[in-house]
C-alpha cells in the first residue's frame, strides 16, 4: 500500500517546511541530533519537525524543544493511513539514528519520493539509500546535517528533481517486481538442477 502519490499538505501545514521522522524515541535513534540541527537553522522559525512515534526519551525532546525550537515538534503514534499521507505530503525525511539495522522506514519515505537524509553510521543501513551527497550527513553532526537540510529548503528545483529519481530507484522495491524476481530465481535453480541430473542423451542419471 506504500506508493507515491500527489498530496497536499494539511492545513494547519501548508505555510511550513515539513521534516518528518520515525521511529522510536531512544538513545540510538538520535533525534536529539536533528532537534539541534533544526535549532541551529535559519530556517527554525519555517521548519515545523513531525516525530512519528514514542519512546523514553520523549519528555526529554519535549523539553529540549521548548527551548530552542520556534515550532514545537508533533510527536505522537499515527495511523497507517495517516502515516501515508505524510510520506507523500512531508517536504524532507530525516533519520539520525546511530544504529539502523532494516531500515524499512526510510525505505517506505523514498518509495513515496519523499527526499531523505540519513546518517553515514557505519552500524546504520539507511545509508545505502542516500543518492547524494546532500542525503547523507556526518553522523552525530547537527551542523552537517543543519547545512543539508537548508540546501533542500533553498534549492526546491533540485528536491524536486531528486524525489523523481527517489520514486524511480524506489521501483525496485515494489513487492510485485520483488516476488517476479523471486519466482525467475527459483525458475533458474529448478533448470540448472534439471539438467544436473541429465546425461548427455536426455536420460535421468
Amino acid at each position: 500500500d506504500v506508493k507515491a502519490v500527489p498530496m497536499e499538505k494539511e492545513d494547519s501545514l501548508k505555510d511550513n517546511f515539513v521534516i518528518l521522522t520515525t521511529g522510536r524515541m531512544c538513545k540510538e535513534k538520535s533525534q536529539i541530533v536533528l532537534l539541534k540541527a533544526i535549532a541551529k537553522s535559519k530556517y527554525n522559525d519555517k521548519i515545523q519537525l513531525v516525530i512519528a512515534g514514542h519512546g523514553p526519551l520523549k519528555q526529554k525532546l519535549i523539553r529540549y524543544s521548548k527551548k530552542h525550537l520556534k515550532n514545537q515538534p508533533i510527536m505522537r503514534y499515527f495511523s497507517r493511513e495517516d502515516m501515508l499521507k505524510l510520506l507523500n505530503s512531508a517536504d524532507l525525511y530525516a533519520h539520525p539514528a546511530e544504529v539502523e539495522l532494516e531500515g524499512i522506514a526510510v525505505l517506505e519515505a523514498v518509495v513515496c519520493g519523499l527526499v531523505p537524509i540519513v546518517s553515514d553510521s557505519s552500524k546504520s543501513a539507511t545509508k545505502n539509500f542516500a543518492l547524494g551527497k546532500n542525503n547523507i550527513f556526518i553522523k552525530n553532526n547537527s551542523l552537517d546535517l543543519k547545512d543539508k537540510i537548508e540546501y533542500w529548503i533553498e534549492h526546491p528545483e533540485e528536491k524536486a528533481k531528486a524525489k523523481e529519481e527517489y520514486i524511480k530507484f524506489g521501483k525496485q522495491f515494489n513487492q510485485d517486481d520483488c516476488m517476479n524476481q523471486m519466482e525467475r530465481i527459483f525458475e533458474e535453480v529448478l533448470s540448472k538442477k534439471q539438467t544436473e541430473i541429465l546425461d548427455g542423451n536426455g536420460q535421468r542419471v
